[in-house]
């Protein structure tokens, strides 16, 4: 089930990965050399993303989906294209740092966009997907801060990090926004995370009952689509949100 993106996110629909479309009921992706089946996803869940001007693609495995979806963008995949997997093998950050999750614990996605505004303001994508991912966790009653550049925190612990990459060609640029965030860490991978990193990182379930990632995911992209069609109030609504930007700094000089 594809629909024709909005113009604020772009157009020239076409399958993601090379895999099958929506047919109502799921899509199996058949890109077997980097990544996983694809499992049913709700119908519902498919038809709020197309409303939304989005195309969902869901595989059980990659090595990033960041990766992915840049080299779909060389081969012209559509612009609002979203990539979601259970796990990441070789997930990754900003300055390439690595992103590693308990298989099923965590919102890993990525989006591709060809948008309509001028590249100058492809740097506010990064602050758009954090604010939208702030909003749809605070839907669930979960409050969580914005740490410049693209952290989201509780407390001094990292739930969630935006990975936003930018990709010029001859006539035209694209973009890919990728999001991580710790959603069932406990429930799912508490035994395996061990006491170094569970002091670093944080995840939902430890405030509120495991939302369901689907809904997580259709309402952070439902709230990304609407903030995109007015990118420039971006910057001042993420300085306004920023813990770290309007926090007071202590300089001790010698």
């Amino acid at each position: 089930m594809l629909t024709r993106p909005s113009d604020a996110i772009g157009n020239a629909v076409q399958p993601i990965l090379g895999g099958d479309r929506w047919d109502g009921a799921g899509m199996v992706c058949e890109r077997a050399e980097n990544v996983g089946k694809g499992r049913v996803v709700d119908a519902k869940v498919v038809e709020r993303i197309s409303a939304a001007g989005f195309l969902l693609e869901h595989v059980t495995q990659t090595g990033s989906t960041n990766s992915d979806l840049i080299a779909a963008g060389h081969a012209g995949a559509a612009s609002g294209s979203v990539l979601v997997a259970d796990r990441q093998n070789a997930g990754r950050g900003r300055r390439e740092r690595s992103w590693q999750a308990p298989a099923g614990s965590s919102l890993l996605c990525s989006i591709l966009l060809r948008p309509a505004f001028c590249l100058s303001q492809a740097r506010l994508l990064p602050a758009a997907a954090a604010l939208s991912l702030q909003e749809a966790i605070a839907e669930i009653d979960v409050a969580c801060e914005l740490k410049w550049p693209n952290d989201l925190m509780i407390g001094s612990r990292k739930l969630a990090g935006v990975l936003s990459e930018i990709v010029t060609t001859d006539a035209q640029w694209f973009a890919v926004v990728g999001v991580g965030c710790n959603v069932a860490w406990r429930d799912v991978g508490g035994a395996d995370i061990g006491s170094d990193l569970s002091a670093r990182v944080v995840s939902i379930d430890e405030f509120a009952e495991v939302p369901d990632l689907w809904q997580l995911l259709v309402r952070y992209v439902e709230i990304l689509g609407e903030r995109l069609t007015h990118i420039d109030v971006v910057s001042g609504e993420y300085r306004n949100r920023c813990s770290t930007v309007v926090a007071p700094v202590l300089a001790i000089c010698a």
